[in-house]
């Protein structure tokens, strides 16, 4: 295992040399103390692994967890799947003189005043300044209070 003290260190320095060299020692040693160290690591569990088939597992997850989000946000009262038009200047002239018009799909979005009487039901309100400050600025031409 030269020039490390045994094989599991030499593994471990063989996988972070190995491959596309975007291994960094930094995420090599966190992958030792956050991951193969850990009280809940148990090796058995990863006999058979294959990132690729957990990346999948997690990528279907999501999907499913997105659709379900989806509803959570419209019962709180956001707008989802929302297609917005935005005009962008060109440097071309155009007849409307706005410039082209382009639709982004799939916005969400929560109506402001939605957002305000969400806050005015919270608990921390009573931690809220609602009064207004009067604002006096003195003009240092004039002396005077405005």
């Amino acid at each position: 295992p030269w020039p490390w003290p045994n094989m599991s260190i030499w593994r471990l320095m063989a996988w972070q040399l190995m491959g596309n060299g975007k291994k960094s020692c930094a995420e090599t040693t966190r992958l030792v103390h956050d991951v193969l160290l850990t009280k809940d690591f148990n090796l058995k569990d990863i006999s058979g692994f294959n990132a690729e088939t957990a990346i999948r597992s997690m990528d279907r997850s999501e999907v499913t967890l997105a659709s379900e989000s989806k509803s959570i946000l419209e019962q709180d009262g956001w707008k989802t799947d929302v297609n917005v038009d935005i005009q962008v200047p060109s440097c071309e002239k155009c007849s409307e003189g706005n410039g082209r018009v382009f639709t982004v799909h799939g916005l969400a979005y929560c109506p402001l005043v939605s957002v305000i009487w969400a806050v005015f039901m919270e608990a921390a309100l009573k931690w809220f300044h609602l009064t207004p400050f009067k604002h006096i600025w003195k003009s240092p031409v004039m002396g005077k209070e405005q």
